[in-house]
């Protein structure tokens, strides 16, 4: 029977890895992407969590294993995130709302910004390319270390 760690755990391994191995500036970057100035272990599993807040268990348990070469199975629910329009992982805190003015979510996974864009063929004006033309590259040019990342 495999080993069950808490989402919480391995944020927390995250960040202490983090700490052990990152410089100082690729540190400060990560925290101010969350408006946090003091590099700390709390801190920096803060923004860890913030930065990794709806990806999948599987991905997680993927990463505890890299680090600690031990299988896991991962605990806990990711935070609910809306379906990306171009890629279909859910990846975006917000959906584009013209009426509201709310969206242009950008797609951790594919790059694509959330303009509202539905037809696959229109070339989007702040995308500059089209839906299908980026799902095409999606294709050549995959990462698989991304590919359980996203829950769909």
């Amino acid at each position: 029977m495999r080993q069950t760690v808490d989402r919480e755990a391995v944020f927390g391994l995250l960040a202490r890895v983090r700490l052990q191995h990152d410089n100082v500036e690729r540190l400060t970057q990560l925290l101010s992407d969350y408006d946090m100035s003091n590099i700390s272990e709390e801190n920096v599993t803060v923004a860890l969590r913030q930065n990794y807040s709806g990806v999948s268990n599987g991905f997680l348990a993927d990463l505890y294993e890299a680090i600690c070469g031990v299988s896991v199975e991962v605990a806990g629910d990711p935070v609910p995130l809306f379906v990306c329009p171009c890629c279909g992982f859910r990846t975006l805190t917000e959906l584009h709302d013209p009426e509201k003015g709310t969206g242009y979510d950008v797609c951790d996974h594919c790059g694509w910004e959330d303009d509202g864009t539905t037809d696959e063929t229109v070339v989007s004006s702040v995308n500059h390319t089209s839906m299908a033309e980026l799902r095409s590259k999606m294709r050549t040019e995959s990462n698989y270390y991304e590919r359980t990342k996203w829950l769909r």
